[in-house]
């Protein structure tokens, strides 16, 4: 009944079929294309912008990749109902 798990599956694009385990594949397409928007930034786009808004943006892309390792690293909890079948929750989930 669960599908084979696709190449695409660490984007995340639909809402999995299968038991997903921990996989750091995401995580690290993730902070690949951040960090490299953020050196392209860097070269093209820093250099002509008043030093403020060089410093909010950096400010915030800090304050992007602490949420991201803190929500990465943290328990994201379970289930208290231990007769919630997983197909059951997905299918309640995602009624479409």
């Amino acid at each position: 009944m669960l599908g084979e798990p696709r190449g695409l599956d660490c984007l995340m694009l639909s809402s999995p079929t299968r038991l997903v385990r921990k996989n750091p594949t995401t995580m690290i397409v993730f902070c690949s294309l951040f960090i490299t928007c953020l050196v392209i930034q860097l070269f093209c786009t820093f250099t002509r912008l008043d030093y403020y808004w060089v410093l909010l943006n950096l400010s915030v892309s800090v304050f992007c990749i602490i949420t991201f390792s803190l929500t990465s690293f943290s328990n994201p909890g379970y289930l208290s109902n231990k007769d919630v079948q997983f197909m059951n929750l997905l299918d309640t989930i995602d009624s479409t």
